[in-house]
């Protein structure tokens, strides 16, 4: 997951999350919980998404930080987009906020980095592992063994990043395995607080890409979340 990964802001080109910039609103499509939304910045129209928003053509906003997807197909539109932006939201050039409203049940949003950010490594004392479980070094070191098979696992929410693609997104630490085996990601359904002890169940899942430079080495996925 490292070399990786992704998850470095700051790349230029497709690669990276997009940077920040002003735009104009040329079209919007509402799809399921997400608003995809077509801005023109800078002569050239990009798409993003986010969920649901309230935004009408020849608004003037924000298209903040995201994690680019090439060649992104959504069922629900039956359309296949080159590039999408999947942000937290697009707010209104000078607002504050443009949210709009959550889907039901849709949990909060709690920072606006794209999941692909990989916190730097957490000063954490080693967290004792679930029976029947593995340490964050040793889902890497037998990831090939554990693909595609459910991995129980105990550590500190380091960071999470809500509403992206329909899952949270966080990266788990238990102060075990160096700088490229010690930060492990998990998405999940569950709303999950930022730095508290957690113990996540889920299906490893190895070697995804999901364009852009955006791999994974391992990912934990569908995690059902249990907070101590």
């Amino acid at each position: 997951m490292r070399t990786f990964l992704p998850f470095l802001i700051g790349l230029l080109a497709v690669g990276a999350a997009s940077a920040a910039k002003t735009g104009t609103v040329v079209s919007t499509i509402d799809a399921g919980s997400y608003t995809y939304v077509e801005i023109n910045i800078e002569g050239k129209p990009t798409w993003y998404a986010a969920t649901k928003l309230n935004l009408n053509k020849g608004d003037q906003v924000v298209a903040p930080d995201g994690m680019p997807m090439k060649n992104f197909r959504s069922e629900t539109l039956d359309r296949t987009f080159d590039l999408v932006y999947f942000v937290d939201t697009i707010p209104l050039a000078g607002a504050a906020n443009n949210a709009g409203a959550l889907p039901a049940g849709h949990p909060p949003i709690q920072t606006t980095a794209c999941p692909a950010s990989t916190p730097a490594p957490a000063e954490i004392a080693s967290i004792e592992k679930p029976e029947g479980g593995k340490t964050v070094a040793e889902i890497y070191q037998d990831s090939a063994a554990l693909a595609g098979k459910p991995v129980v696992v105990r550590g500190k929410a380091v960071k999470v990043t809500n509403g992206i693609m329909g899952k949270n997104w966080v990266h788990l630490q238990d102060g075990t395995g160096d700088a490229d085996s010690n930060d492990l990601t998990v998405t999940t359904t569950d709303t999950v607080t930022p730095n508290t002890i957690i113990t996540v169940r889920g299906i490893l899942a190895t070697d995804l890409d999901f364009g852009s430079g955006y791999t994974y080495s391992v990912l934990l996925q569908d995690a059902a979340v249990e907070t101590e």
